[in-house]
């Protein structure tokens, strides 16, 4: 569920999502907060990378800003792109276009599953330095996911998984926020959120993963 909010407190170097439409899809960039003025609204944010150059970006532009709050809610507001700038350090001028939104994190159905991504990354530092580790996935819901692996993972850590076709067609990548860690015998045990905006994508990605679980046990 939606609802308008206040802004979530926001502080600099906190990471946060930009989420832009363009010709080629939809893009959901990693960046971080450099000055937020609660008064106006207005954010100054690190100008986001893809592929380690500058993501095509221009003053007029719309922006969908995310903020996960582990363990509260995702909250997200649409922004315009004010003014932007390449000198060092890089940044864009976020000015809001509406008010923030809240998405509850309700209580969702777990579907059991046993299926491994087709990659999992840890994003680590602030510069989110993809590193590879193993895990299979216990169960899932509209929410998140739970995960066991013999890798240590911490609260607040981000993840990025990729679902794909046994015949390597259509492949889903999407990012989590760890909120529960849990060492047991054989490993961690470990809860994550999805860092989506809405209630219908975490649905469609709910049943894109359950789909992709019944191909791989029919081409077995």
């Amino acid at each position: 569920m939606t609802e308008p909010a206040g802004a979530p407190e926001l502080a600099p170097h906190q990471q946060l999502d930009l989420r832009i439409a363009s010709d080629d899809g939809v893009h959901s960039l990693r960046t971080h907060v450099e000055y937020f003025d609660r008064a106006s609204g207005r954010l100054r944010v690190g100008w986001p990378t893809e592929r380690l150059r500058l993501f095509p970006l221009m003053p007029g532009q719309l922006v969908m800003v995310e903020v996960a709050r582990p363990g509260d809610a995702l909250y997200s507001i649409e922004t315009l792109i004010e003014s932007a700038t390449t000198e060092e350090p890089p940044s864009l001028i976020l000015r809001p276009d509406g008010p923030w939104q809240r998405v509850q994190r309700r209580r969702a159905v777990r579907h059991p599953v046993d299926m491994r991504p087709t990659s999992a990354l840890q994003l680590r530092g602030t510069s989110f330095e993809p590193v590879a580790f193993s895990a299979i996935i216990s169960d899932l819901s509209a929410g998140g996911l739970r995960l066991a692996t013999v890798t240590e993972l911490q609260v607040g850590d981000q993840l990025e998984l990729a679902f794909g076709t046994p015949s390597g067609g259509a492949e889903l990548r999407l990012r989590l926020t760890v909120v529960r860690a849990a060492r047991g015998h054989d490993g961690w045990d470990i809860g994550c959120q999805f860092v989506e905006p809405s209630a219908t994508e975490r649905e469609q990605i709910v049943q894109f993963i359950l789909a992709q679980q019944g191909a791989v046990a029919r081409s077995i």
